[in-house]
């Protein structure tokens, strides 16, 4: 039987603008520095699952590199990169690993325009 899900933010805020984990990026960004800091990205909280909120207003397209950290390893761990163009959502497991931090490793775009990403969460709903 399939379980009921929900999601949550995973970056806390009172409006969606405040609950960006990237806001207004429109230039590459770079990866976490240094690779042992576990104050960056956002937690995962123990979740199974996750949803990138991606949106592109303005430019063509990005990509972006999740990288993973570890509190096993104490350091970050580059994730697949993957391509976003207009409002995507992208799907992940990040079983049981720590946090997520996102990496812009390219962008195109006359004129150039600004990412937006928001991290959902996926909960279990508890039924009575």
């Amino acid at each position: 039987m399939a379980r009921k899900v929900k999601t949550v933010t995973a970056v806390k805020g009172d409006t969606s603008a405040d609950r960006r984990l990237l806001a207004g990026v429109s230039a590459v960004t770079s990866p976490p520095s240094p690779l042992t800091d576990a104050s960056l990205g956002v937690a995962m909280s123990r979740n199974e699952f996750i949803h990138l909120l991606l949106e592109i207003t303005g430019g063509d397209a990005a990509q972006i590199r999740p990288w993973w950290y570890s509190t096993i390893s104490g350091r970050w761990h580059q994730g697949n990169s993957f391509n976003v163009n207009a409002n995507d959502i992208r799907s992940i497991e990040p079983q049981g690993l720590d946090r997520v931090y996102l990496e812009v490793t390219s962008y195109t775009g006359v004129p150039a325009g600004e990412l937006n990403a928001w991290v959902a969460l996926v909960v279990a709903v508890n039924e009575k």
